[in-house]
Protein backbone atom coordinates (compact mmCIF):
# COMPACT_ATOMS: atom_id res chain seq x y z
CA UNK A 1 0.00 0.00 0.00
CA UNK A 2 1.05 3.44 -0.86
CA UNK A 3 2.14 6.21 1.56
CA UNK A 4 -0.45 8.90 0.45
CA UNK A 5 -0.12 12.29 1.99
CA UNK A 6 -4.35 12.86 1.64
CA UNK A 7 -6.86 9.94 2.41
CA UNK A 8 -9.53 8.99 -0.09
CA UNK A 9 -11.75 9.74 3.03
CA UNK A 10 -10.81 13.19 3.49
CA UNK A 11 -11.52 14.06 -0.23
CA UNK A 12 -14.64 12.60 -0.50
CA UNK A 13 -15.89 14.41 2.54
CA UNK A 14 -14.41 17.82 1.56
CA UNK A 15 -17.10 18.50 -0.97
CA UNK A 16 -18.53 17.43 -3.96
CA UNK A 17 -16.70 14.31 -6.33
CA UNK A 18 -17.03 15.29 -9.94
CA UNK A 19 -15.82 11.96 -12.27
CA UNK A 20 -14.18 12.50 -14.83
CA UNK A 21 -13.56 9.68 -17.68
CA UNK A 22 -11.17 10.09 -20.64
CA UNK A 23 -12.36 7.95 -23.52
CA UNK A 24 -9.67 7.96 -26.62
CA UNK A 25 -12.19 6.58 -28.79
CA UNK A 26 -14.96 8.70 -30.26
CA UNK A 27 -17.27 5.97 -31.57
CA UNK A 28 -17.15 4.91 -28.02
CA UNK A 29 -17.19 8.16 -26.67
CA UNK A 30 -20.70 9.09 -28.58
CA UNK A 31 -22.15 5.95 -26.94
CA UNK A 32 -21.00 6.85 -23.43
CA UNK A 33 -22.09 10.45 -24.04
CA UNK A 34 -25.64 8.88 -24.91
CA UNK A 35 -25.77 7.32 -21.89
CA UNK A 36 -25.00 10.11 -19.50
CA UNK A 37 -27.02 11.77 -20.96
CA UNK A 38 -29.91 10.65 -20.36
CA UNK A 39 -29.05 10.74 -16.02
CA UNK A 40 -28.56 14.02 -16.62
CA UNK A 41 -24.38 14.38 -16.62
CA UNK A 42 -23.00 17.50 -18.38
CA UNK A 43 -20.00 17.22 -20.86
CA UNK A 44 -16.99 19.83 -21.31
CA UNK A 45 -14.81 20.02 -23.90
Amino acid sequence: MKNWKTSAESILTTGPVVPVIVVKNWNTQCRWQKRWLLVGARFWK
